[in-house]
């Protein structure tokens, strides 16, 4: 999640939309995951309201929300 929140520009408190760097897959193995795991967190996020996903796009609603999730 952390990962996510670092990918937002500064001062985007009230959200905003980031392009993942690399294929899903790629993002997952940098982050020593399965891609099956980086799947499931993204859709447990996106049923639980903070991000909407767009193929490599995604829009974190609430950043603060994902903060607190984080720690």
């Amino acid at each position: 999640i952390r990962y996510l929140i670092d990918l937002l520009p500064n001062g985007a408190e009230e959200g905003g939309e980031v392009e993942l760097p690399l294929p899903k897959c790629l993002v997952a193995s940098r982050l020593a995951m399965q891609p099956e795991t980086f799947s499931r967190i993204l859709a447990d996020l996106k049923s639980n309201g903070l991000i909407r996903v767009n193929r490599s796009k995604l829009f974190i609603s609430d950043p603060q929300r994902l903060i607190a999730i984080s720690q």
